[in-house]
């Protein structure tokens, strides 16, 4: 255990030596998104190993500064022996960033994001963990004195994975904290109000009324290629008993 605790401590100054480069504001964190975009002729790729064997694979391109487009697609239990069940139809995102970030004012982005997490329920026409649907974000970041960046994220969206009787906007945010260019550690929270409308505990795996809390660890292996773990669900009680574990493969490079 000490042996494991001096390697955490060590590991952020040690990418901050090998890899010295400027912060760049992160484009999301672990579900939700901040007002920061990949830049002009820039690229991501990224894989997604979740709960019961589920993989989702998604590309997002800068086609300018201030716009970002993506196409993700992927299936609950492909890995493992049981029946792939595949989602509806890919998802798709777009993100422009209306506003720049200032000294004194956040960046403010606005975008859409049809990509759900968890398998696909067809009966109810929906993800077990909803897409964002259409979206505002403000996100500041700031310097910290021991050359780490802050950041704090708040947005607001609506989903469309709603019964038409039932139609609500939600609540998000989110911390950063970039130790190092290769390092960083994100917590966020979805406050899920729609969910308190319209639930099936069955399915979602929620505590009804307390939203989602997630958690993850981003390091970075070179300048390009990024390993996240990430730790969500973790507000236990009801329905929840453990939170769900899941991994990230992001590559980021330029055309």
């Amino acid at each position: 255990m000490k042996t494991f605790i001096k390697i955490f401590i060590l590991l952020p100054l040690l990418t901050t030596i090998i890899f010295s480069q400027q912060f760049l504001v992160p484009v999301d964190l672990i579900n939700t998104p901040t007002a920061g975009t990949l830049g002009k002729g820039f690229f991501s790729t990224e894989m997604r190993f979740a709960i019961r064997g589920g993989v989702l694979g998604g590309i997002q391109v800068g086609i300018s500064d201030r716009f970002d487009i993506g196409l993700s697609y992927g299936g609950g239990r492909v890995i493992g022996n049981e029946k792939i069940i595949w989602n509806k139809q890919p998802g798709v995102l777009a993100k422009f960033r209306i506003l720049d970030e200032g000294n004194n004012y956040p960046g403010v982005a606005v975008g859409f994001n049809s990509q759900g997490y968890g398998e696909y329920i067809d009966s109810l026409g929906l993800y077990e963990i909803r897409s964002l649907g259409a979206y505002a974000v403000a996100s500041k970041n700031w310097q910290t004195i021991f050359n780490s960046q802050i950041g704090l994220h708040l947005g607001i969206n609506y989903s469309f994975e709603q019964p038409d009787s039932i139609r609500v906007p939600s609540l998000f945010m989110g911390i950063s904290w970039e130790i190092s260019p290769q390092f960083g550690l994100f917590v966020e929270y979805d406050s899920a109000i729609d969910y308190e409308k319209y639930c099936d505990v069955d399915n979602f795996k929620i505590t009804r009324g307390s939203g989602f809390l997630n958690a993850g660890i981003r390091i970075g292996i070179s300048e390009e290629f990024y390993v996240e773990c990430d730790f969500n669900n973790l507000i236990f009680g009801e329905n929840v008993e453990s939170f769900n574990r899941e991994i990230k493969l992001k590559y980021i490079s330029s055309f």
